[in-house]
């Protein structure tokens, strides 16, 4: 018998729910009037571990090093649903404009430990990586390693293309006609 999940949220992490349960044969409801249109928006679901590193918090920075592990096996499976590639980004630059930008750089480097995964950068080579930036930075950090964005509305676009699936959400007075199923008010 196919289980029935409603799913409440249409941002990120609620459409990446959905589609990976659809994807195991569940009939999936979303739950939200705008999907895509939250907070999601923020950071449209980006993982970037090593340049959020905090003392206090290395039960969340193991979190974020383990859900970067598994972002390629992801986003291999999300790809052919997508219109263009999911990895936005090769590494991160952080930039410091003033002391207290410059001590937190050193913190987050401390907390992570490893000079490969987050280091100082020197000034110069940052100003070279990021074009345009303001002359006077004080000090510099790299992310060497691939930080994905699974931006919310590619994760939409990907959720409303999931095979043979229905999909309720979107707003009370429409529905639209969809490849994988339709979309219609919840």
């Amino acid at each position: 018998m196919q289980q029935s999940v409603s799913v409440v949220g249409g941002g990120t992490v609620g459409l990446t729910v959905a589609w990976t349960l659809a994807r195991r044969g569940a009939a999936v409801t979303v739950l939200d009037p705008e999907p895509g249109s939250g907070a999601s928006w923020v950071a449209g679901g980006m993982i970037a571990p090593y340049s959020e590193a905090w003392p206090g918090e290395e039960a969340l920075y193991r979190l974020g090093v383990e859900s970067l592990d598994l972002w390629e096996a992801f986003a291999r499976d999300l790809q052919p649903y997508a219109d263009g590639p999911l990895v936005t980004a090769r590494g991160t630059v952080w930039l410091a404009v003033d002391d207290g930008d410059a001590e937190d750089l050193a913190t987050i480097a401390a907390a992570v430990g490893d000079p490969e995964l987050f280091g100082a950068l020197r000034p110069s080579a940052a100003l070279r990586a990021v074009p345009g930036a303001a002359p006077r930075i004080r000090a510099a950090a790299r992310a060497p390693r691939r930080s994905p964005s699974t931006t919310v509305w590619c994760t939409a676009r990907c959720a409303r293309r999931a095979p043979t699936q229905e999909w309720r959400s979107g707003r009370r007075r429409s529905a639209r006609r969809r490849t994988c199923g339709h979309w219609t008010a919840t």
